[in-house]
């Protein structure tokens, strides 16, 4: 399929910015859409209003809801392309039913490994992960979902267990891009 540069574009925006599933679909015709799917929490649609991205869509768009069978929520919002990514997680935040961030909103979780303290909080946004070296560093890095924050905690701990001999080998960013394929592969 030849994707027109709207959907480029806003693909691009999409994955830059921690939504490395989005994929433009077919709606009937000559139209499509951004889908961004969540699993069994829901999906949510980018479109230019009209329910479809056309060959003539502007840089508008409307971010739309639904839930895991594709059954309209009711939420949604105007975006642009600059706005795109932060408004799928917003709407992923407040409207997906079961949604990881809604269940653990008021959660602060804090401990150590090997002299390293760490602290994972929710945000406005997501979660944060800060640590230290129990010297005189400090480090913090945003996720937008508690599994990906703890598979990040996860590594850090693996770090200090073996004595800071290792350490993180990738960016916060390439680690969620690709948290969520590894999510998909080991996971039914």
């Amino acid at each position: 399929m030849t994707h027109t540069s709207v959907e480029l574009a806003y693909l691009d925006e999409l994955h830059n910015n921690g939504f490395p599933t989005a994929e433009v679909i077919p709606t009937g015709g000559n139209c499509t859409a951004i889908s961004i799917d969540f699993g069994q929490a829901g999906q949510i649609l980018v479109t230019d209003g009209e329910d479809a991205l056309t060959p003539e869509s502007t840089d508008a768009c409307y971010v739309s809801v639904y839930d895991s069978d594709r059954a309209d929520l009711g939420a949604g919002a105007q975006a642009d392309l600059s706005t795109v990514a932060a408004t799928v997680r917003r709407l992923r935040r407040e409207s997906l039913p079961g949604s990881v961030l809604k269940a653990h909103e008021s959660m602060t979780v804090q401990g150590s490994v090997n002299d390293s303290n760490w602290e994972l909080t929710p945000t406005d946004e997501g979660f944060d992960l800060r640590w230290n070296d129990g010297v005189a560093n400090e480090w913090s890095e945003e996720f937008d979902d508690l599994s990906t924050a703890l598979a990040r905690l996860a590594v850090l701990m693996r770090c200090g267990e073996t004595g800071w001999s290792t350490g993180f080998a990738q960016t916060p960013k390439y680690f969620a891009d690709h948290a969520d394929a590894f999510f998909k592969e080991v996971t039914a």
